[in-house]
């Protein structure tokens, strides 16, 4: 297919972020409120989004994981008492087609802040492990569950950025800066988790009643785990301001259209051995 996201190497792998229009982490009641905004204005990627482009001579994929019904989660937190379970749920997913990724990823790549890229190029025992990693998430149809906290290397299905992260994970590259840097843990007042988790009911108006602040660590709650979009796009822009500053080395930064960008060189790396997909 037609593409217009230059390539550097013959085989790559990219990360596209698409940070969120605005959402506030500060506290339950804040991340409900600016979710809800997001959706009811009809704003795009209204929590972020990650999509993943893989290229070797012959070979494309453009994709990323989605959650294939928009209007799902809505019923479950006005009408079925889910309160805050919704961020531990399991939506319906879906692979994303590139068909339809690419003009948006185009569009955005011309619109400032709207896009950042990371960019690492690799070499072919990768690029094959990678490919076969796709390859094996669509025949075992782990892309039909969706959810925030989904392992996707455990065959749990993915969220949009965990889904973009295993790549790293699977080439090997993983850098432990990237989890520290684009990773979220939030402890979720068990009392305010409704729906299937727990069998509970937690009204709208108890959730926005009571929601003012995370569980503390000795406080009955369930952890809540995100890869966000948010914190791959600010540290991207962030890291591309100093490299081109200071150039470490770690990363060189380039531009694609209005995008910023980052690449890395890891051609020389060996690829992990053994099977892709594990247990715990």
């Amino acid at each position: 297919m037609e593409f217009g996201f230059p390539s550097t190497h013959p085989h790559e792998l990219v990360l596209f972020f698409y940070p969120s229009p605005g959402l506030n982490w500060t506290n339950p009641r804040s991340l409900t409120f600016t979710t809800t905004r997001n959706k009811l204005l009809g704003r795009p990627r209204g929590i972020g989004h990650v999509s993943i482009l893989l290229r070797s001579p012959g070979r494309f994929e453009l994709t990323g994981m989605t959650q294939l019904h928009g209007n799902e989660g809505r019923k479950e937190v006005l009408f079925g008492g889910y309160g805050l379970g919704i961020l531990l749920h399991n939506f319906v997913g879906a692979l994303e087609d590139s068909e339809k990724l690419a003009p948006e990823l185009v569009k955005r790549s011309r619109d400032p802040g709207k896009l950042s890229y990371l960019r690492v190029s690799v070499n072919e025992p990768i690029a094959d492990r990678l490919f076969g990693y796709l390859s094996e998430f669509r025949a075992k149809l782990y892309d039909l569950w969706y959810g925030m906290r989904n392992r996707p290397l455990y065959g749990e299905g993915s969220g949009c950025s965990a889904f973009g992260a295993s790549f790293l994970e699977t080439a090997g590259l993983l850098r432990e800066e990237f989890r520290k840097e684009w990773t979220r843990t939030f402890k979720i007042h068990s009392d305010l988790v409704g729906g299937p988790i727990t069998g509970k009911r937690v009204s709208v108006l108890e959730l926005l009643r009571r929601a003012d602040r995370w569980a503390l660590d000795e406080e009955p709650h369930e952890t809540g785990f995100f890869w966000d979009p948010d914190l791959m796009h600010s540290w991207t822009v962030r890291t591309h301001e100093k490299e081109t500053r200071s150039p470490s080395g770690s990363y060189s930064p380039e531009e694609w259209n209005s995008a910023t960008g980052l690449s890395i060189d890891s051609r020389e790396a060996v690829p992990p051995s053994g099977p892709v997909f594990r247990r715990d």
